[in-house]
């Protein structure tokens, strides 16, 4: 760390301000104000964003379309047994080859979802920054090996806090939030972005558990309008977060 305790890339230390209060003079948290702010550069920049979205959905697509494909061509046909109760119909999963295929799938879509988790926060600090959204940023796979860690690491401590009666795994979830933030924008390792994301829920748990409670609800009515209202509610709310993460560390957002 630098002189002065200030961390790479400027702001206050992991975890929120020091001592847990926030600077003199620091711009003050709401979560109506985050939604509103989130709201104000999504139609400020809804062509840019509204591309960037498509293009993922496009590439998502063909994942799933060649995993479908492949899964077609390798699986037997079905076999239909007729019983004395109707026909029963029956398929194996095309083996050995089969199963190695859906492993091979499981991890590219857990790949794939953290390319994609990268790159809304990508898109979110580059708004509240102030700058331009460009494509090859959002694709950019600098940093992603620590995140897919320390995705990895967090999967590991939510399934093992599902198994101790869900809510511990919800709660683990829930701290661990903001850790590809800290990757990104802190240039933290692993296991010190999750640290870190763990303390600043700590210290601001109250604004960011209704944050997160709104932004469900707001991702919920987006599904229900046919899904296509999450073209709207998903960038809205990753840059309400990515708002939340920097007044919230007392660090300046762009008009």
């Amino acid at each position: 760390m630098p002189p002065g305790g200030m961390p790479p890339g400027g702001g206050y230390p992991p975890g929120g301000y020091p001592g847990g209060m926030p600077p003199a003079g620091g711009k003050p948290f709401s979560v109506g104000d985050a939604f509103g702010y989130g709201w104000k550069k999504f139609t400020a920049n809804v062509g840019p964003i509204l591309i960037a979205m498509l293009v993922f959905l496009l590439v998502g697509a063909v994942i799933y379309g060649i995993q479908v494909l492949l899964q077609a061509v390798t699986a037997p046909e079905a076999t239909v047994v007729t019983g004395e109760n109707g026909f029963v119909v029956t398929s194996s999963g095309g083996g050995f080859f089969g199963v190695l295929l859906s492993m091979v799938f499981a991890i590219i879509s857990f790949i794939w979802g953290y390319i994609v988790q990268a790159a809304f926060a990508r898109g979110g600090l580059a708004l509240v920054e102030g700058r331009a959204l460009e494509l090859g940023e959002l694709f950019s796979f600098n940093k992603l090996g620590r995140i897919i860690l320390a995705g990895i690491i967090l999967s590991v401590l939510t399934f093992i806090g599902f198994l101790l009666c869900i809510i511990p795994g919800l709660i683990v979830a829930f701290f661990g939030t903001f850790f590809v933030y800290f990757i990104l924008d802190q240039d933290l390792g692993a296991w010190d972005a999750i640290k870190a994301s763990f303390s600043f829920v700590k210290d601001n748990v109250g604004n960011l558990l209704l944050l997160l409670i709104l932004s469900w609800i707001a991702l919920f009515v987006g599904a229900l309008l046919c899904g296509i209202g999450l073209f709207v509610a998903v960038p809205v709310v990753v840059i309400a977060h990515t708002y939340a993460y920097k007044v919230l560390r007392g660090q300046p957002v762009a008009a």
